[in-house]
């Protein structure tokens, strides 16, 4: 190889990091983030159901904080 195929390949796999994988890997993580803060859910005669693995964390007693 060349020192001319060195560098199209370089700037290949820069396009390919950069172009496509970078992009597909944050929106990923963006849709994982918004899924963790708003999970799926159904409401059924009053009770909200999720999914296996979606289930909001236990709710506990709020401290006061400042006398409030």
């Amino acid at each position: 190889m060349n020192q001319w195929e060195f560098i199209f390949h370089g700037a290949e796999l820069f396009i390919l990091l950069f172009g496509v994988a970078a992009p597909i890997i944050w929106s990923a993580l963006r849709i994982r983030s918004i899924l963790q803060d708003f999970p799926p859910h159904r409401h059924i005669n009053g009770r909200i159901l999720f999914p296996k693995g979606f289930e909001p964390p236990e709710a506990g007693e709020l401290e006061r904080v400042n006398g409030g």
